[in-house]
C-alpha cells in the first residue's frame, strides 16, 4: 500500500509540473499576441514609425505654394505635405498668417485639419484645400508669414512668405447652357460663358442616360451633341460640370432636363 501511495503522489506532482509548464507557455503565447497586436493597431494609427527610407531629416511637414505674390481675393492652392519619417503624425495641423514686422498676431486661414496618412515609413501624405487670399490686416504692398502648426503641441513645423501685390475681383465664371433636338433623339448643346472664364476648362458633361464624357475647352462659346437611344421617348437630366484644368477646381455648373424624340 505505502508502494502505490508513493506511486500515485509522484505522479500527481509530475502532472502538476506540466500543467504549470503549459500554462507559462501559453501565458507567453498571449503576451506576444498581445504585443504584436498593440504594435500593429499603433502602426495603423500613426503613433510610431519604423525606420528606413529616404527621408528630408525629421520634418515632415510643409507648405508648397507655385509662388509667394498673391492678390487680394484670388483663389489659392494650399499644399500640405505629411510624410512618415520617423516622427509622429499630428493628430490635428493648423494653417495661419502674421504681419511681417509687426505683432505677433496669427490670423487662422484653415484650422483643425485631421491628416489622413498610412503607416508607411518615408510615404508622403498629402492634402491641399483653396484659400480665397482675405482677412485680417492683409494689405497690397504687405509682406506676411504662413505658419504650419502642430496642434497636438504648438509646434510650428513649416513656414512660407508671401505678399500682396494688388487687388483682383472675384471671377464670374457661370455660363449659359442650352438644348435643342437635332435628329431623331439627338440633342445638341450651346454653351455660352458670356464673361473671360473660359481659358483652359475642362467640361464633364454626365448625360442622364448611363454615358458621360469630358473635354478641354478654350472657347467662350461652342456646342457639342450626344446621341441618346433610338426609339424610346425620354427626358434626362443633364449635368454639366466646369472646371479648371490646371487645377481641378469646380468653376461652375449647371443641370437642365431634355428631351428626345424624334425630329
Amino acid at each position: 500500500m505505502k508502494r502505490i501511495f508513493k506511486t500515485s503522489t509522484i505522479l500527481v506532482l509530475l502532472l502538476g509540473l506540466i500543467m504549470a509548464s503549459c500554462s507559462r507557455e501559453e501565458n507567453q503565447i498571449e503576451e506576444v499576441e498581445t504585443s504584436l497586436e498593440i504594435e500593429q493597431t499603433e502602426a495603423k494609427r500613426g503613433l510610431t514609425t519604423v525606420g528606413g527610407g529616404s527621408c528630408n531629416g525629421l520634418g515632415f511637414l510643409e507648405i508648397n505654394e507655385f509662388d509667394g505674390d498673391y492678390d487680394l481675393g484670388e483663389q489659392v492652392l494650399i499644399i500640405w505635405d505629411a510624410t512618415l519619417c520617423g516622427g509622429t503624425i499630428p493628430d490635428v495641423i493648423s494653417v495661419y498668417y502674421s504681419v511681417d514686422g509687426g505683432l505677433p498676431i496669427y490670423h487662422s486661414i484653415v484650422s483643425s485639419i485631421d491628416p489622413y496618412f498610412e503607416s508607411v515609413p518615408g510615404a508622403s501624405i498629402i492634402g491641399n484645400f483653396l484659400w480665397d487670399v482675405t482677412g485680417p490686416a492683409l494689405n497690397v504692398g504687405g509682406n506676411y508669414t504662413m505658419y504650419l502648426q502642430n496642434e497636438d503641441n504648438g509646434t510650428i513645423m513649416s513656414t512660407h512668405q508671401f505678399t500682396i501685390s494688388g487687388t483682383t475681383a472675384p471671377q464670374n465664371c457661370d455660363f449659359g447652357l442650352t438644348d435643342e433636338l437635332d435628329g431623331d433623339y439627338r440633342i445638341r448643346f450651346y454653351v455660352d460663358n458670356n464673361n473671360e472664364c473660359f481659358t483652359n476648362v475642362r467640361y464633364e458633361i454626365d448625360y442622364g442616360d448611363g454615358d458621360s464624357t469630358s473635354f478641354v475647352s478654350n472657347n467662350n462659346t461652342f456646342s457639342f451633341a450626344h446621341q441618346y437611344p433610338f426609339g424610346t421617348y425620354g427626358v434626362y437630366n443633364v449635368n454639366v460640370v466646369k472646371k479648371d484644368n490646371a487645377t481641378n477646381q469646380v468653376l461652375s455648373s449647371k443641370t437642365i432636363s431634355v428631351t428626345a424624340k424624334r425630329d
